[in-house]
């Protein structure tokens, strides 16, 4: 008796060379998923930095950075971390950077308290202590906090006394303490090397408290450090078109004789 054939299915094995095709993809697959773990994992540790898409990524990318480094470098010298100049200054970073995102304001108090704590003569952690006081809404103690800093900022550190005495005065005015804030603008401002900004910013307070002498005085001495500066330029013939041109006559009186 004849024997019928048995018909396979179409499609229903792989042939040799799929099963290799298939086999090649899997084992893809599972390096792809282990580089995958393998980087989150490095980048938890800090041996990796994802491409930052923003500026202030960037700066914090950075700034971990440097806190990485420093904590290494005070291992290898033998020096406590946590009390280490360098990463003090890289973690007092990191939470000035961390405010930009609104991060957890009672958080970054905290750990801004332990750095205060841990290095008490650092004017950059209390700087940092008193921008996180003042993000979480405690003004009263970030008016302290403020003040303490800028009593330790040491004389060869400009750019943060700068920085201090400036939001040291934001914080001021926000208090209704008009007349302290000017007087610690006016301390940001002298600090050298002069800043037109902080003298524009100073000129503006002045015209808001009606003070067009002192007003003058700081767009004359804006213009002196940046003789293109519109604001101090537009500042002037402001004052010169409202009614005090004599408070801008003796500004640039008193800036020519100084200048002699």
């Amino acid at each position: 008796m004849q024997q019928k054939a048995v018909k396979t299915p179409q499609g229903l094995f792989l042939s040799r060379g799929q099963k290799y095709a298939a086999l090649a993809l899997a084992i893809g697959l599972i390096l792809l998923l282990a580089a995958v773990i393998v980087s989150v994992i490095l980048v938890g540790r800090g041996f990796l930095r994802p491409t930052p898409q923003t500026a202030d990524e960037k700066l914090y990318l950075e700034a971990k950075q440097d806190e990485t480094d420093a904590v290494r470098a005070a291992e290898a010298a033998s020096r406590e971390p946590d009390s280490d100049e360098a990463v003090v200054q890289a973690r007092s970073q990191l939470i000035l950077l961390a405010l930009k995102t609104d991060e957890n304001p009672s958080a970054l108090t905290r750990r801004a308290r332990k750095l205060v704590e841990q290095a008490p003569q650092n004017a950059f952690a209390r700087y940092a202590y008193a921008a996180a006081l003042a993000h979480a809404d405690e003004p009263t103690a970030a008016l302290t906090a403020y003040k303490r800093a800028a009593a330790t900022v040491d004389e060869g550190e400009p750019d943060l006394e700068r920085m201090i005495l400036t939001d040291y005065s934001k914080a001021l005015r926000a208090a209704g303490q008009d007349v302290a804030a000017y007087k610690t603008l006016q301390d940001a401002a002298a600090v050298p090397p002069a800043s037109s900004d902080l003298y524009i910013q100073l000129a503006h307070y002045a015209e808001e408290q009606n003070k067009w002498d002192e007003a003058a005085i700081a767009y004359v001495q804006a213009l002196r450090y940046d003789p293109e500066n519109i604001q101090a330029q537009e500042g002037i013939a402001r004052l010169q078109t409202s009614g005090h041109a004599d408070a801008v006559d003796t500004a640039q009186k008193q800036q020519e004789s100084a200048d002699d």
